[in-house]
């Protein structure tokens, strides 16, 4: 998307979510119990959207540390899951992964919307919008650390690594 015109409804950092996301209806489990949700309860916290897959190594390993920051930061911070995979699917997961079972957090299933408005080529991808409904910060597997949340918390600039999956990469010529 660098350096072109990007398609309707993508959603990049400095721009500030629409009504239509808040307000979009998802199928979202939460401790096995699956119900339909939107993200406008979360409006006026700093929301962590985690786009992950119960196939990726390091999303499944994050889990447990995403599930801490969300009961670390009570209210003023909410990490939602976000996968395109089925009830059944994550199911089986949560019933048979380590790194799964016990968290709490919400996961926001079959998930097509919020992908299409964040498009990536790969997972982890975590987007950061701020109590003010602007997205702050994309990022990999290793954006949400403490001092990360911590910093969007106090409104600092972002002095961590972003994530762009569509920038064009020039390899570098060897001498």
């Amino acid at each position: 998307m660098h350096g072109q015109d990007r398609a309707p409804g993508v959603l990049r950092i400095g721009d500030r979510i629409p009504d239509s996301v808040w307000n979009a209806v998802h199928t979202v489990s939460r401790g096995g119990v699956v119900a339909a949700e939107s993200l406008a309860g979360y409006r006026g916290k700093l929301l962590i959207l985690d786009f992950w897959s119960t196939w990726c190594g390091p999303c499944i390993r994050s889990l447990p540390e995403l599930d801490s920051i969300g009961r670390r930061f009570g209210d003023r911070v909410q990490v939602v899951l976000v996968t395109k995979n089925t009830e059944a699917i994550l199911g089986a997961f949560m019933k048979n992964s380590d790194y799964g079972r016990g968290v709490k957090l919400p996961f926001v299933l079959n998930d097509s919307l919020l992908n299409m408005r964040f498009p990536h080529k790969s997972i982890s991808h975590q987007v950061f919008i701020d109590r003010d409904g602007v997205v702050r910060a994309i990022t990999g597997v290793n954006g949400a650390t403490l001092p990360h949340i911590e910093a969007i918390l106090r409104g600092a600039p972002i002095d961590f690594p972003l994530k762009d999956d569509f920038s064009v990469r020039v390899k570098s010529e060897q001498k």
